[in-house]
């Protein structure tokens, strides 16, 4: 007589755990676990037999290799991309005069990629506190997410640049066609300010001093407006104060400079 001896094949389950990961640069394995315990079982992502690096979803398929019994699960592990950190510390104040540079506009990414800020390099702006921002494009998008950040920067008035200075001598107290085409070509930029400055030889009389000083600088106002009506010119008497300027004529001159707006 033959006798057949059919091995019973025993329901086994599996149950597959660390499904949620986040992008690190190394491979992302889930765990299984089995009922009995310690049964030997196969794992594949997305059919193949090596952890998944990069991120993305995946099908994980854990099957029962032990002989004798016989199981399986699947699942899907995710890994999400790695947020980037931006350093961007807050940059010295600048002026009106000045435009944004990379010496403002100068974060840094803890990964490769494109910086896009907002306001752009060279814009300019008025006095007070500005808002900045800038987004940060990965190079590796599959694996980082685009990020963004936010500063600010201090604006201060920018001081006046003198674009022309003329000085005249005691004797001369009018400028000539030259001088004033020079003045009122200046002048003609907007907002640019014409400061007539009147100095004359120091007297015992103070007052005196400041009221001549003033008429000097007047006549040299009173001509520029005439040439040009339109400019924004303004007189000073400065009286005795000592001025560089004058020093070659004995502090008896009419100084006129032209500020940027």
């Amino acid at each position: 007589m033959k006798i057949e001896v059919i091995a019973a094949i025993v329901a086994a389950t599996a149950s597959i755990t660390g499904l949620s990961a986040t992008y690190s640069g190394t491979a992302h394995a889930a765990t299984v676990t089995t009922s009995p315990v310690g049964l030997t079982y196969s794992l594949t992502y997305n059919g193949s037999s090596t952890a998944p690096t990069n991120a993305g979803s995946y099908t994980v398929v854990a099957t029962i290799t032990q002989a004798g019994y016989s199981g399986s699960a699947s699942a899907t592990l995710v890994i999400a991309k790695a947020t980037p950190t931006i350093t961007w510390a807050t940059p010295a104040s600048i002026t009106t005069a000045d435009g944004l540079s990379a010496k403002q506009l100068n974060a840094t990414a803890s990964v490769a990629g494109v910086f896009t800020y907002t306001p752009a390099v060279g814009t300019k702006s008025p006095v007070g506190k500005k808002d900045l921002s800038v987004s940060f494009a990965p190079t590796d998008s599959i694996n980082y997410t685009s990020v963004a950040a936010t500063n600010s920067i201090v604006v201060k008035v920018a001081p006046p640049v003198v674009t022309a200075t003329i000085v005249l001598n005691g004797a001369t107290k009018k400028l000539n066609t030259a001088q004033l085409k020079l003045i009122t070509t200046k002048a003609a930029q907007t907002g640019s300010i014409v400061r007539v400055f009147g100095y004359v030889t120091k007297t015992k009389d103070s007052i005196k001093d400041s009221n001549q000083s003033l008429a000097r600088a007047v006549t040299v106002r009173n001509q520029i407006r005439k040439s040009w009506p339109f400019a924004t010119v303004r007189s000073y008497g400065e009286g005795s104060t000592s001025e560089p300027l004058c020093a070659g004529v004995n502090n008896l001159c009419t100084v006129i400079k032209v500020y940027d707006k």
